[in-house]
């Protein structure tokens, strides 16, 4: 399983357009849907993902569950303190998401090394020769370097949101 920076990518855009939206007040059709999809979803996949299970069916219903729980504990930690708000409650799930798709971006290279370091040997050369000419493409693009940039751009949202 080699490492794709598309998904982390994927759910720090998805933070971005919450947090966008909450700060620019949308209104409720486009807001909410895009808020619940985010809720649903982002938080667990984020953390899902490091754990590499390798059946997407798992990793999308484990998200689901994952997320679900990351909403309430965050929802109930606030509640508990008498700190909630929603700019609160958003900007700790936008924050413990990022978090989970950072620890991906960071150790998915690692990852790829590693599965690539398999491929070493003479016996498996057939099966990784395709992995090989992917990675000395020239018109490769790297999409973790997008994704830090996304993620960095969630940060400063996040920031703006609290004050």
């Amino acid at each position: 399983m080699t490492f794709d920076a598309r998904v982390p990518l994927a759910i720090g855009v998805g933070a971005l357009a919450t947090t966008g939206l909450f700060i620019m007040e949308a209104g409720p059709p486009l807001q909410g849907t895009v808020a619940i999809t985010f809720l649903l979803v982002g938080p667990g996949l984020a953390w899902v993902r490091v754990l590499r299970l390798g059946d997407r069916a798992a990793e999308w219903t484990l998200a689901v569950v994952a997320s679900l729980g990351i909403d309430v504990a965050v929802a109930t930690t606030l509640l508990t303190t008498g700190l909630w708000t929603p700019a609160r409650a958003l900007a700790t799930v936008v924050m413990v998401t990022i978090a989970g798709s950072m620890l991906e971006v960071c150790i998915g290279q690692r990852w790829q090394s590693v599965d690539e370091s398999r491929c070493m040997g003479d016996l498996a050369a057939d099966a990784c020769a395709p992995r090989r000419q992917h990675r000395t493409a020239p018109h490769r693009f790297e999409f973790k370097y997008i994704a830090w940039t996304v993620f960095l751009g969630v940060i400063l949202l996040v920031v703006l949101l609290i004050m």
